[in-house]
């Protein structure tokens, strides 16, 4: 029988009940448990005035008592997310918004027009429950008991940098009460994000994965809960807050994903050979060698004499539309880099004018596209992008090439890291501007009077975005677009593994700053090509592979079947779980955490990864929709209706998409001079089957 007074012993069991649970349960959380110790926190246990009290570094975290602590902070918290009170979150779904004359869009606009709230919009209210909090910081996790014990949560997220901190928790905090609680066939979920790491951008990733397998529930409903108002906490939220618009820009959406399909079947047709990710230190040592991104920045204009003075030293690769402005002064690249599907690249490249110059250069296009893009040139190669089906279907596992998208910089960026250039300078990749009116370097084709109906609708768009400021070269803000910052930010990550690599990358543009490069000016970059000694024909006869692998008829055969197979299975799956809402929000919440988890878990698997990438766009849009107009329905009379509507065109959808799909792969393809379907931009309406619902 133990001697120690009953508070402390007690302390002591949950402890060893807690750890138990979690090696049963949750085994990996358990190992990082098991294998940690107290040693720069310190849990006192107060038996007389049954208190805690916890120092970390020897900082007494809750002077007054953890438990008053936890009490008041609580409590201040639900007074600020009462039921009823406006949440702040992101806009809803509505009318108009998918825009695109195309069978999901337009099935999906069909939805919402019908399903859309008699109320309209004016915010969210926050319903009786808590779809999803966010915890930032355990503690002792006595809060977390607190708002549990007073309120309905479906969702608990909770995060913490210090280990230590979280195993002083488990003295204090019923874990293994609370956990079994949150069964996701229940629809509830509780998810642990446990670091040890004061890396801001490292914790940052780590929550934003995370928080990315709850859609709709993020970014739509979630709460954040700062634990003692950590300033670092605070800044991850900021973070996140400020990323909400590139996250949702960033969803891929059917009527893209099969348009690049039809496109793909047309350049597989053709025997475009595949390019691949190499090593050029493995064949001969010319990774050394200056090669040089050319975007279309406004910054780009500084270095066109540059370019044309040192262009027989250096690799020019030119990202997408950069090549209007680098034929507009009469340089050649060594290679163009294209990353679009969209018709628009190839009315970019007609509106040049000029047939002779492009059949002189090489390309390396994404696989999907625009065959009449790909036949401008003589020389060209198909790549696969990371994360898309058609990587899944017919590329080698050593095929792919990481981080190329959302803008051609960044698939241009991803070749020079993927081919092991050592030496990699951006020039023209502001990703940014100064003024609305100068976005561009001079000689874009973005400021021909003359350029093509695509690329005008493609800047009325950009035009209705408001600018945001981000931090600039040299110091001070400047302005940019969604689009523009996510390509940004995509590059930042991209780079982040080369750190260690020996790989300078350095910044030449004068435009937004890029983390992970090194900002230099032209003469230092003189210094630099100087000091090569590396012919630059040697290097470029390593850059495009001599013997190409074709892929083959089977190859292509079993891709197609395989994708076909999938979708079937998925629509099915999702059908089954959405049939079950029994049309209250509360039910919608449940029912669609339920499908985010469970297809995560299903589908989200190294051998069906790519393909998950494929749906998961789509069905994120569509439950989006469909979540946002409930959440913001202030009619309870109408409640059953909205999601009702939004149910059946749902599964309507999801029904008619596998037919959709097989009509694409088996639509004929013997002259590209005659499929509208390569001559109309993504914003065009196509020859399809008509599969609207009779409403």
């Amino acid at each position: 029988m133990s001697n120690n007074p009953p508070f402390i012993q007690a302390a002591l069991d949950r402890f060893d009940k807690n750890m138990a649970f979690m090696e049963k349960h949750l085994p990996n959380l358990y190992k990082v448990l098991n294998s940690w110790e107290m040693k720069k926190t310190r849990l006192e246990i107060d038996h007389e005035n049954e208190e805690y009290k916890l120092f970390a570094a020897d900082m007494d975290l809750y002077p007054a008592g953890a438990q008053a602590y936890a009490i008041e902070e609580a409590e201040e918290f639900l007074s600020q997310v009462a039921p009823g009170a406006p949440l702040i979150s992101c806009a809803p779904s509505t009318p108009g918004l998918y825009e695109i004359p195309r069978f999901f869009a337009r099935h999906l606009d069909q939805t919402i027009r019908q399903a859309f709230p008699s109320s309209g919009f004016k915010h969210y209210p926050i319903p009786d429950f808590y779809p999803m909090i966010v915890f930032m910081g355990v503690g002792l996790g006595l809060h977390i008991q607190e708002v549990l014990k007073n309120s309905k949560i479906q969702t608990l997220v909770i995060f913490e940098n210090d280990p230590e901190q979280f195993l002083a928790s488990m003295y204090v905090t019923d874990w293994y009460e609370i956990i079994p609680n949150f069964k996701i066939n229940n629809g509830m979920a509780i998810h642990f994000v446990i670091m040890h790491d004061t890396d801001e951008d490292a914790s940052f990733k780590q929550l934003w994965n995370e928080l990315n397998f709850f859609v709709p529930h993020f970014p739509l409903a979630t709460l954040f809960y700062n634990h003692r108002k950590v300033n670092f906490y605070q800044r991850i939220l900021n973070r996140i807050h400020k990323d909400f618009s590139v996250f949702l820009g960033s969803w891929g959406n059917y009527d893209d994903e099969v348009n690049q399909m039809n496109n793909a079947l047309y350049n597989l047709k053709e025997k475009i050979p595949v390019a691949r990710p190499i090593n050029l230190d493995g064949a001969v040592n010319v990774s050394g060698m200056p090669i040089v991104v050319v975007g279309a920045g406004p910054s780009l204009n500084g270095y066109i004499d540059f370019l044309k003075e040192y262009q027989d030293e250096i690799v020019i690769l030119c990202s997408g539309t950069a090549i209007s402005i680098l034929h507009h002064h009469d340089i050649k690249p060594d290679i163009q880099v294209e990353i679009e599907s969209d018709y628009c690249v190839t009315a970019a490249l007609e509106n040049l004018n000029d047939d002779e110059y492009l059949k002189s250069i090489p390309i390396i296009g994404p696989i999907q596209l625009n065959p009449i893009a790909f036949s401008k040139f003589n020389k060209k190669y198909l790549y696969f992008k990371d994360s898309t089906a058609l990587g899944g279907m017919f590329a080698h596992k050593d095929e792919i090439f990481l981080g190329t998208t959302p803008t051609c910089t960044n698939a241009a960026s991803s070749i020079a890291l993927s081919y092991g250039f050592k030496n990699i300078f951006l020039i023209g990749l502001d990703y940014g501007y100064r003024s609305k009116s100068e976005t561009h370097a001079k000689g874009s084709i973005w400021y021909d009077k003359d350029k093509p109906k695509e690329l005008n609708r493609s800047m009325e768009i950009k035009n209705r975005e408001k600018p945001m400021e981000v931090e600039a070269v040299g110091g001070g803000k400047i302005l940019t677009e969604q689009i523009y910052y996510s390509s940004k930010r995509r590059l930042e990550a991209l780079l982040e593994p080369f750190k260690s690599k020996n790989v300078n990358v350095y910044n030449l543009s004068n435009g937004a700053r890029i983390e992970g490069t090194i900002e230099i000016q032209e003469d230092e970059m003189v210094s630099i090509i100087q000091e090569n000694e590396i012919k630059k024909d040697v290097v470029l006869a390593y850059l495009l592979p001599r013997n190409p692998r074709f892929i083959t008829e089977e190859e292509i055969q079993k891709g197609l079947s395989s994708i076909q197979d999938y979708i079937q299975s998925i629509c099915e799956f999702n059908i089954a779980l959405i049939e079950k809402i029994d049309f209250t929000f509360e039910s919608l919440s449940r029912c669609l955490l339920i499908l985010n988890q469970r297809m995560n878990l299903h589908y989200n698997s190294d051998i069906n990864r790519s393909y998950y990438f494929y749906t998961r766009g789509m069905i994120w849009h569509y439950i989006f929709a469909g979540y946002s107009m409930a959440m913001f329905n202030r009619d309870k009379q109408d409640e059953a209706r909205v999601i009702r509507d939004w149910q059946s065109g749902f599964i309507d959808f999801l029904k008619k998409l596998p037919g959709h799909l097989h009509y694409v792969i088996n639509k004929e393809r013997t002259d590209m001079n005659h499929d509208d379907w390569l001559r109309q931009s993504i914003l065009d309406p196509v020859s399809e089957p008509d599969l609207m619902r009779d409403i």
